[in-house]
């Protein structure tokens, strides 16, 4: 009996399964996932009041080949490089650690998270950072990152700026600084991180050409000395503050220049601040420039 005689394929299913194969079609990238294992916390919802144990568990991960704790998608505690201010005292791990969690409710049902697990001799605090989203049934890490701030007096803030199609989105750490030398004038510093895919990233501020603006650790008040166009030295105070809107974060300072003449004078810079390049980027506009934007 003759064998059965072989189907082949019609001319256009081949014709069709060779165009397929010659086609470079692109992998389907794998879905985002969150940096850090969630944990179970059962019936209960976690709130920003909760004891540190559950934010240890979460935001820490345990290094046996290490005494010092590592944040949960493995990142050590360290310094970023920060050009402007190169000679920061080294960070040495902490030895209490009963209540070293600093949280705060955010919006959109999110907490921020600060573990400080390690300490310096200038008064910072350093440890993960992390936006935490919380159900009934589970705490799960969005964005991790490493924050270095005055211990004392710190808050925590979450800012959206830029309009809907440039929005960013900004952590920002507030504290005091107090000098040994004079523990009763202390100074409030802000540090600022940006939430980039699911890290927070912060940076000395930085102009479009890599300069130095502002380091990383950004006072709030202090004073400069000035030449005035008279040859005296000019006393200045200077006070910050931070905001976010719909054109950006921006910094402001007020300058007041002789603050005990009467007859003083004062006048406010703004500087807007944007995250580009892995760097915190700034750039002061001008009364000008403010007013071609329509922005007061």
């Amino acid at each position: 009996m003759p064998p059965p005689p072989i189907d082949h394929p019609r001319p256009h299913l081949a014709a069709l399964a060779l165009a397929l194969a010659a086609c470079d079609v692109p992998p389907i990238p794998p879905p985002e996932l969150p940096p850090c294992l969630p944990i179970e916390i059962g019936a209960q919802r976690a709130t920003p009041t909760d004891a540190p144990a559950p934010w240890r568990r979460l935001l820490l991960r345990e290094d046996p080949g290490s005494t010092a704790p590592l944040a949960c998608d493995g990142s050590p505690v360290q310094d970023p490089p920060d050009p402007c201010t190169p000679d920061l005292a080294p960070l040495t791990v902490r030895a209490d650690t009963s209540d070293e969690a600093i949280v705060v409710a955010g919006a959109d049902d999110l907490t921020a998270v600060w573990i400080m697990t390690h300490t310096s001799i200038d008064g910072d605090a350093a440890g993960p950072v992390a936006l935490v989203r919380a159900d009934t049934r589970a705490l799960t890490v969005t964005a991790i990152g490493i924050l270095r701030a005055p211990a004392r007096g710190v808050s925590l803030q979450l800012l959206d700026a830029g309009d809907p199609e440039t929005r960013q989105h900004f952590l920002v750490a507030e504290g005091e600084r107090c000098p040994d030398a004079t523990p009763d004038i202390c100074t409030r510093e802000v540090r600022i991180l940006a939430l980039a895919d699911h890290t927070l990233r912060g940076s000395a501020v930085l102009d479009a050409d890599g300069r130095c603006l502002e380091p990383a650790r950004i006072a709030l008040a202090f004073e400069r000395t000035r030449d005035g166009a008279d040859g005296r030295p000019h006393r200045a105070l200077a006070r910050r503050t931070l905001r976010a809107d719909r054109h950006g974060l921006w910094l402001d300072e007020e300058i007041v220049v002789d603050p005990a003449d009467p007859v003083r004078r004062s006048f406010v810079e703004q500087r807007r601040i944007t995250y580009a390049d892995d760097h915190l980027r700034g750039l002061v506009e001008t009364p000008w420039q403010r007013g071609e934007r329509g922005a007061p």
